[in-house]
């Protein structure tokens, strides 16, 4: 199968349970959306947390106040690229601009995991990439 990397600015179709898919590239939305995920679910554990062990308001609020000054970092978005919710996440992303009515429950039940697999390594390597491998003959200069 194709790198997505290897794509960038162009679909690429992939099989998966024996249907076709076009995956497109991940876009910088795509990004923003997943960080956006991320911080919400943060938000979200410190307060069951919070609501659990009796935290009052103004507590709550300093604690909000300090994860939403958390910048996102690289190892934050490796972190959460390395979690099965992360990749199924930018994964519905990537198929559902030419799959308008695809839902992300629907990858649940895509291909096997060997399939899924490699659809995963794919997208793990998304910006790592900086540059074409040289053609083969190609002299490296």
């Amino acid at each position: 199968m194709p790198d997505l990397m290897r794509a960038a600015g162009e679909n690429i179709t992939v099989e998966l349970g024996g249907k076709e898919y076009t995956l497109s590239p991940i876009t910088i939305g795509d990004l923003a959306a997943f960080e956006k995920r991320v911080k919400e679910e943060k938000l979200q554990r410190f307060l069951d947390v919070a609501l659990r062990v009796g935290m009052d308001k103004e507590e709550r609020i300093e604690g909000i106040t300090r994860i939403l000054s958390i910048p996102f970092t690289s190892e934050d978005f490796a972190t959460a690229l390395s979690t099965i919710d992360g990749v199924r996440f930018l994964l519905f992303r990537s198929l559902r601009r030419n799959h308008k009515h695809f839902k992300i429950e629907q990858i649940d039940k895509m291909g096997n995991l060997e399939d899924l697999m490699t659809v995963v390594n794919s997208i793990s390597n998304l910006g790592r990439m900086t540059e074409s491998p040289p053609e083969p003959g190609a002299s490296k200069g």
